[in-house]
């Protein structure tokens, strides 16, 4: 079965944005849930075949010396770069093409295919964020090489750079732009078999010796076949998440319990992360004031606040309808979290963002105007907490809030979810071969 697009895209590494908009430090839970989901890997291990070329790279060099490794990074880019022309390198962005091959390098590279010489002396002016650290982290849960510098190759890596190499067949002497052969898209059959069984998509039982991280994966992708079955091809994330919103806790394994989790944690960052960032926006804009009334008034309305259909990206946050539909994503967040919130591996930090939630909208011992007003402030203490000495707002003397000073500051437009790996993992299943 091939995974196409199955598997949710809403837990895709947003790449025009930086990570750093962590508002109110929520990511730390997300990253908990995403390891007893699919560890060992990331949102940005995106490509299998990474594996292998950073093996067989990590094989050619007799010391360890990280600049070498970037220089082949650039060559493998230029490789791509011939296979895949200037207009396809959009693939696999926000708002590309994802059925053509995705590479790290995709946007700059063509501005050196006449002056390559620089490019792979200084590979900086190709990407900022290379492929191998990325990926070392993951190459290391998978047995691919051993933990710590010089990162040597286990027996395993060795095999997996020997098939790349005889794929490849590289005959130039120095670092040089790869053939065609290197493309990320053209995994070899004898890489394929070492990658599948590395990652958990083979059809064996997990063995007595295999990691556990190997055995949560396979229980994720037999989870996924016993689930979605034929009709892999047409999930979306709506009905994913569905299939976990609401299910009983006895009897269900702690991967489906962290499926439920990541559902019920998104529901409520969506909703914090939302009314956060839209104030933030106002009190820039000169208008806290407003947003505070929007706020009030949509609280008045609370019961006829409509929910998200899905856990996607949410604009027009001052918009008042807007911040009703955060209200309505945090409510239906309490409303699935069970009296044991420890139970859904959500320790008491985890539980303050819960309890932020509930003294909004079920305290009903003081005004509307106060919860507010202690709402906001609840929020602003966890930005402080999140984003130390890079606030976007801060506390004037008398108290009021205002917008913190810097050039730099971009605050964005949109609120996305968290990533869970899970879009990630289903590229790397589609480079595989499928399920």
């Amino acid at each position: 079965m091939i995974l196409r697009s199955a598997l949710p895209f809403w837990v895709e590494a947003d790449l025009l944005r930086s990570r750093a908009t962590d508002a109110l430090g929520l990511q730390n839970m997300a990253d908990v849930l995403a390891d007893k989901i699919l560890p060992g890997l990331s949102v940005l291990t995106t490509r299998a075949r990474y594996f292998s070329f950073l093996c067989w790279v990590r094989n050619r060099l007799r010391r360890y010396d990280e600049l070498p490794i970037h220089k082949w990074e650039v060559a493998l880019a230029f490789a791509e770069a011939k296979c895949h022309p200037k207009d396809d390198r959009t693939a696999g962005q926000p708002g590309g093409d994802n059925s053509k091959c995705r590479y790290i390098g995709s946007r700059n590279i063509f501005n050196y295919l006449d002056n390559r010489d620089r490019a792979l002396r200084n590979p900086t002016v190709v990407f900022k964020n290379p492929a191998w650290r990325a990926y070392r982290p993951s190459m290391v849960s998978l047995g691919l090489i051993e933990d710590g510098s010089p990162w040597n190759l286990t027996e395993t890596g060795q095999s997996l750079a020997r098939e790349y190499e005889k794929a490849i067949r590289y005959r130039g002497r120095g670092i040089t732009p790869l053939p065609d052969a290197a493309c990320l898209s053209r995994i070899s059959n004898g890489e394929r078999r070492i990658l599948r069984t590395v990652i958990g998509l083979n059809r064996r039982r997990i063995q007595d010796g295999d990691s556990t991280s190997l055995s949560v994966r396979r229980q994720f992708v037999c989870e996924v076949e016993r689930r979605f079955g034929q009709n892999i091809a047409s999930l979306s994330p709506d009905s994913v998440l569905q299939r976990y919103e609401r299910i009983r806790m006895r009897g269900q394994t702690d991967l489906q319990k962290a499926l439920h989790a990541a559902v019920i944690w998104e529901w409520l960052s969506l909703g914090l992360n939302v009314i956060f960032v839209g104030w933030s926006l106002e009190v820039h804009a000169g208008e806290s004031h407003r947003f505070m009334r929007s706020l009030i008034l949509r609280l008045r309305l609370m019961p006829r606040n409509r929910l998200p259909t899905h856990l996607t990206s949410i604009d027009a946050l001052t918009k008042p309808e807007t911040v009703g539909r955060a209200l309505a994503a945090i409510r239906h967040a309490l409303e699935l979290l069970p009296d044991d919130h420890r139970v859904l591996f959500f320790g008491d930090d985890a539980y303050r963002a819960f309890e932020i939630g509930r003294r909004l909208l079920r305290d009903k011992s003081i005004a509307l105007k106060g919860r507010v007003e202690r709402f906001l402030r609840d929020l602003y203490i966890l930005h402080q907490q999140a984003k130390g000495d890079q606030l976007w707002i801060v506390t004037g003397q008398s108290g009021n809030y205002k917008p913190a000073l810097g050039p730099s500051l971009q605050i964005p437009p949109s609120v996305q979810p968290h990533a869970y790996r899970l879009s990630a993992f289903g590229q790397i299943v589609r480079d595989l071969g499928g399920i």
